[in-house]
């Protein structure tokens, strides 16, 4: 390594040397850097206009609520039938995967059920207090059967409904008279 003290030795007695080759390598980097951000943004014109849509925040089962957020995507990503309007009370109709762009087939209406659900009825007392469209845990035998969710205002009965996998292992309980509904937090 000869020439670094060579080279220390011209820097120290020529400094402007010094500083020209530092200011050449710092113009370097900048416009190394500038470039990448203008393709960058080359890159995303070429996409066109954003949209807001509503994300998925986190996963979410049929019946049970979705956590929804607004995010901007390119119009030419965004499916057709995207939730663009803030949801105004957002039940999960099919498996919700956390970050999916929501579309209008992902949410239930009014807080209803999906149609494929089994809605069952059992005395209100000894329930706790519920309202609808409120996510249960139905239980029997000690044992946890299923989630599902008040699909009518409570009165004397409430009605829940429950996905069909599990509807008849709680129809069999709800014969028996051995259900016991919770709520969810």
């Amino acid at each position: 390594m000869r020439w670094s003290p060579r080279l220390r030795l011209v820097f120290a007695r020529r400094p402007w040397l010094y500083w020209a080759l530092a200011g050449a390598l710092t113009t370097l980097a900048w416009w190394q850097v500038s470039s990448l951000h203008a393709e960058a943004q080359r890159a995303r014109d070429a996409w066109g206009s954003t949209v807001p849509v509503w994300v998925a925040a986190t996963d979410a089962a049929p019946g049970a609520p979705v956590t929804p957020e607004r995010h901007d995507f390119p119009r030419a990503v965004v499916p057709r039938d995207a939730v663009t309007a803030a949801p105004e009370v957002a039940v999960a109709a099919r498996r919700v995967v956390a970050g999916s762009v929501l579309v209008a087939a992902d949410l239930v209406a009014d807080r209803t059920l999906p149609t494929t659900w089994v809605v069952f009825a059992v005395p209100a007392d000894g329930v706790p207090t519920l309202a609808q469209g409120d996510g249960v845990a139905v239980f029997a035998g000690g044992r946890r059967l299923c989630d599902g969710t008040v699909s009518a205002p409570p009165g004397a009965q409430v009605e829940f409904g429950v996905p069909p996998e599990c509807a008849a292992d709680v129809g069999n309980e709800v014969a028996l008279g051995g259900i016991v509904v919770a709520r969810r937090a």
